[in-house]
């Protein structure tokens, strides 16, 4: 019986964050558009941090997706890219906190 009620709290979760990544199947989206860039250990050409870029505004596109997924799908130290890439993305107007102080800890990005 615990198993069942495990399970109706975890579909109320779902709903309840349905602008998250709710589905599996979303994941792996989202797993599909990283790869590219899992296994880039330095990014050093202008060229190359423009992609990664170009890479995070398609994960968050549409949805508000946590600094430390992003940084999970990158293969890459969240604060490092909230440092290198998330901030100066914000700032530049290409991606939206969901929590209006920069320090929030899951903190959350959309594309603009």
């Amino acid at each position: 019986s615990m198993e069942s009620e495990d399970i109706s709290m975890e579909s109320e979760d779902i709903s309840m964050e349905s602008e998250d990544i709710s589905m599996e199947s979303d994941w792996q989206i989202l797993c599909a558009i990283a790869e590219p860039f899992r296994s880039q250990k330095r990014l050093v050409s202008p060229d190359q941090k423009q992609a990664l870029k170009s890479i995070i505004l398609q994960l968050c596109h549409e949805r508000y997706l946590e600094g430390e997924k992003i940084a999970v799908l990158l293969n890459r130290n969240a604060d490092d890219l909230r440092a290198r890439y998330l901030n100066d993305m914000v700032a530049a107007g290409l991606l939206i906190r969901r929590n209006p102080n920069p320090n929030a800890s899951n903190q959350a990005y959309k594309t603009a």
